[in-house]
C-alpha cells in the first residue's frame, strides 16, 4: 500500500474541532471520537471513496490509542468478496496509518461473508459474528498483546468476535481500538474504554 497523502486533508480544522470524544465504548474497546458529523462522513469517504489515503491519514488520530513498545496490531479482516468489491481494507490502512507498529494484516482472516451490522440488534449482531474469525498465524500473536483496529465500534460484537479467535490461538491479552464509538439504539453501554484487565 502507498503511503500517499491524502488528496484533501480527511478533516479540516474546523471539523476537527467539532468532534466528540467517544465517552461510553464496549468493555476492552478504546475509541476516539464519538460517531457523527465530520467523522461519520470522513468514515464514509474513507470506505467508499475509492481513496486509501484519506483512511491512512484518518489513522494518525489512533496513535495515542496503541500502546507503545512490543504489541501486535491486528485490523478487522474483509472477506475477500468485500475485498475485492473496495480494493482494499480501511481498517488495515488505519492501523497502519497510526504508525505505532508492524500491522499484521494477515494475521486474522472472515471465514464467512458476514451480513452488514448497522441494521441488527445486539442479539442478531453477537450472532451474526459467531465464528466468523479465524488466526492465521498464531506462533505470531502467541503470548503477545494484540490491539484489534477497526474504524467503528457500536456493541463491539465485531471486536469481542475477533479478540476472542486471538486468545484461542494464544494471545495474552487483546485491546480494541476504533476511530469511532457509535450508539446503537435501545442498546445499553457496557463500560468505559479507559482500562484493560491486565494491561
Amino acid at each position: 500500500m502507498r503511503s500517499a497523502l491524502p488528496r484533501e486533508p480527511p478533516l479540516c480544522a474546523s471539523c476537527r474541532e467539532a468532534l466528540l470524544p467517544a465517552e461510553e465504548t464496549p468493555v476492552g474497546v478504546r475509541a476516539a471520537f464519538l460517531h457523527g458529523g465530520p467523522i461519520a462522513a470522513a468514515i464514509h469517504r474513507a470506505k467508499y471513496g475509492g481513496d486509501p489515503s484519506v483512511a491512512r491519514g484518518l489513522g494518525a488520530l489512533l496513535r495515542d490509542l496503541i500502546p507503545e513498545g512490543d504489541v501486535v496490531i491486528a485490523p478487522i479482516p474483509l472477506h475477500r468478496n468485500r475485498l475485492c468489491s473496495r480494493g482494499f481494507n480501511q481498517s488495515a490502512v488505519l492501523a497502519a496509518g497510526a504508525g505505532r507498529s508492524r500491522v499484521g494484516v494477515d494475521l486474522l482472516a472472515r471465514l464467512r461473508d458476514t451480513p452488514s451490522q448497522t441494521s441488527l440488534d445486539r442479539d442478531h449482531r453477537r450472532a451474526n459474528l459467531d465464528g466468523a474469525f479465524t488466526v492465521e498465524r498464531p506462533a505470531r500473536v502467541r503470548g503477545r498483546l494484540v490491539v484489534v483496529v477497526d474504524d467503528v465500534v457500536t456493541t463491539g460484537a465485531t471486536m469481542r468476535a475477533a479478540m476472542d479467535a486471538l486468545r484461542e490461538a494464544g494471545a495474552a491479552e487483546t485491546l480494541g481500538v476504533a476511530l469511532a464509538s457509535a450508539a446503537l439504539r435501545h442498546a445499553r453501554p457496557r463500560g468505559r474504554a479507559s482500562s484493560v484487565s491486565g494491561w
